[in-house]
């Protein structure tokens, strides 16, 4: 089947953030960041832990904003990237002074992995399946 898109250009130009004031919490992310990464610079993140962490303060996409941007200028914070399962890949953040993150990374992949594989997010589904059979009486 092929679906044309084109139909879809002009919805994401309105959405295009241009001409948007810059939302001022991802300042505020970037200062807790800032913090968070020299407190914690022996420690290897993935990018949605960072995010899962501070959820409580900001939204996840404002976190994800600021770790963005703070990569991108390159002077606190440093990611790799690292193969999960097939084209997936697990995006690694880490303070830049941290040298030896090597083999914290691949443990930390492993974990990731161990979660990912097909057993265990088809075993949480129907266990999820389950519990609402028995609450809703299908």
């Amino acid at each position: 089947m092929n679906y044309d898109y084109d139909i879809f250009e002009d919805l994401y130009e309105e959405e295009s953030p241009e001409g948007r004031p810059r939302d001022v919490k991802i300042d505020e992310a970037r200062a807790s960041l800032e913090k968070f990464f020299n407190q914690q610079d022996r420690e290897v993140f993935h990018g949605k832990q960072v995010e899962v962490l501070f959820e409580k303060t900001f939204f996840h996409w404002i976190t994800s904003k600021a770790l963005d941007e703070m990569v991108k200028e390159g002077k606190i914070i440093g990611s790799e990237e690292m193969p999960l399962l097939g084209k997936t890949r697990v995006k690694f953040v880490f303070n830049k002074k941290y040298r030896d993150r090597k083999l914290e990374m691949r443990d930390h992949l492993r974990v990731v992995r161990g979660y990912s594989t097909p057993p265990l997010p088809g075993d949480c589904g129907r266990q999820a399946e389950i519990m609402f059979e028995k609450c809703f009486g299908w």
